[in-house]
């Protein structure tokens, strides 16, 4: 993959613009988010209330200590990646 960008798949439009508007998350300022940029966030994610059916793309953030995302339409989640999680609010969904 020498040369390749490797930009985080994120397939909900909701919770990619949340992450792309995120200019704690999205240094760069563009319209993806790179792997680089999802590595390097070690916060917390709250992206409750806005409508995301699909988390794909989570699992890129290995260092976030928490993720809001109550209030959505998630069915599922698979945080087996994200292993520094330490608070997880999915409520309503």
């Amino acid at each position: 993959r020498l040369g390749e960008e490797c930009i985080v798949q994120i397939p909900d439009p909701n919770f990619k613009t949340y992450l792309i508007e995120n200019f704690s998350i999205n240094k760069n300022g563009d319209d993806e988010i790179q792997c680089e940029e999802a590595e390097k966030y070690y916060d917390q994610i709250n992206c409750s209330q806005l409508g995301i059916t699909n988390l794909k793309g989570i699992e890129a953030f290995l260092n976030i200590s928490g993720l809001n995302c109550s209030s959505n339409e998630l069915n599922s989640i698979d945080l087996s990646k994200n292993t520094f999680l330490r608070t997880l609010n999915s409520l309503s969904n």
